[in-house]
């Protein structure tokens, strides 16, 4: 166990100390069948050899019937998500903004391109365009992409009354 630990925590891959591990396993395993008798005669080797090798041929015969049959059956399908979940019919991760579009508002960080802006008296993280924006600049939204609000400088026009 103790390679198996250092094979998954410490050494990277899948080596010498998993395969060491996997195989002293096996060996300690055997050992334990062939129990604490001060003499081994091959009368109960062979038949720790054959349990072993019957239980290792067992489990794989019960991995591949439950690889064939399983996603077939119903206990399987009740696990399993059989549809899609579509936004059509309600199912979203996260609330779409489009109702942001066009509105304007306040850069509440410095935006490098992301960063937070104040729209609507709400902070909403956001995504400068092209350009950073600094803090306190009025910005606009462009466009809503899923999660990601884009938003732009507003040029203030200095010839106004």
């Amino acid at each position: 166990m103790g390679l198996l630990l250092a094979e998954i925590f410490v050494i990277p891959g899948f080596g010498i100390a998993g395969i060491s591990g996997i195989v002293l396993i096996f060996a300690s395993i055997f050992l334990s069948l062939l129990g604490s008798d001060p003499f081994l005669d091959m009368h109960s080797v062979s038949i720790a050899i054959i349990q072993l090798s019957g239980s290792i041929l067992f489990a794989l015969l019960g991995m591949l019937l439950l690889v064939k049959y399983l996603p077939k059956s119903t206990i399987f399908n009740k696990l399993v998500l059989s549809q899609s979940e579509k936004s059509e019919q309600g199912f979203v991760s996260y609330p779409s903004e489009k109702d942001l579009i066009g509105k304007t508002g306040i850069a509440f960080t410095t935006l490098r391109p992301g960063g937070t802006a104040k729209i609507d008296g709400r902070r909403i993280d956001v995504i400068a365009d092209s350009e950073y924006i600094d803090k306190d600049v009025k910005i606009k939204v462009l466009r809503v992409e899923g999660i990601k609000v884009v938003v732009t400088a507003v040029k203030e026009d200095k010839h106004s009354t």
